[in-house]
């Protein structure tokens, strides 16, 4: 059976996002709280955080951005959802103090966006389709912050807004999609990629 790390942030949020894969017989999912070789997994998922600074900083504390890096580097799938999505850039301005004093911290590098923190939030409900696959996806967006120079767009809203980034090859990506993973057909196509 493939199996599928969630990296377990000390301020995750929308932990619900993990229950659809929770929910596949065939399919393991385990919440890695420290350090450890990512190789024996199909995906590495960076969920949603309350405190993307912070958590940033948890990951490198413990040396897991690094494993990270080098299982993208592999050849592994690393998706990111929200703020893990932010977390896969390059960097995360904060130029209100948001989250931290530091103003500017570097991402993981493995996607060509930037984050400015701001303080309005985004919580809007939407829909539309997975680009790569033309599934249908739900769900809601929510976060502080706005990201640029995403160039490869992984989801289009029936609204005309695109969202999310990818890399050239299309096995990192992220989204500001909560409750991706809730539609049955692009669950199916995702999973059956991993395989």
């Amino acid at each position: 059976n493939p199996a599928v790390a969630v990296i377990r942030l000390p301020h995750i949020s929308n932990f619900t996002d993990f229950d659809p894969l929770l929910a596949i017989d065939d399919l393991e999912v385990y919440f890695l709280e420290k350090i450890q070789t990512l190789g024996a997994f199909k995906a590495v998922i960076l969920p949603g955080s309350k405190n993307v600074a912070g958590d940033l900083g948890h990951i490198r504390e413990r040396g897991m951005d690094q494993e990270i890096i080098d299982y993208a580097r592999q050849g592994g799938t690393v998706v990111g959802i929200c703020g893990g999505y932010q977390m896969l850039g390059r960097e995360l301005s904060d130029p209100h103090s948001i989250e931290t004093s530091d103003g500017t911290i570097k991402g993981l590098g493995l996607l060509e966006i930037d984050t400015v923190l701001a303080p309005e939030k985004t919580l809007v409900k939407q829909q539309g389709i997975h680009l790569e696959s033309g599934e249908k996806i739900v769900g809601y967006e929510i976060h502080h912050g706005k990201t640029s120079n995403n160039r490869h767009h992984v989801l289009q809203f029936d609204n005309g807004e695109t969202c999310g980034s990818r890399s050239a090859d299309q096995r990192i990506w992220g989204a500001y999609l909560h409750g991706i993973f809730d539609q049955d057909s692009f669950r199916r196509w995702f999973i059956d990629l991993l395989r």
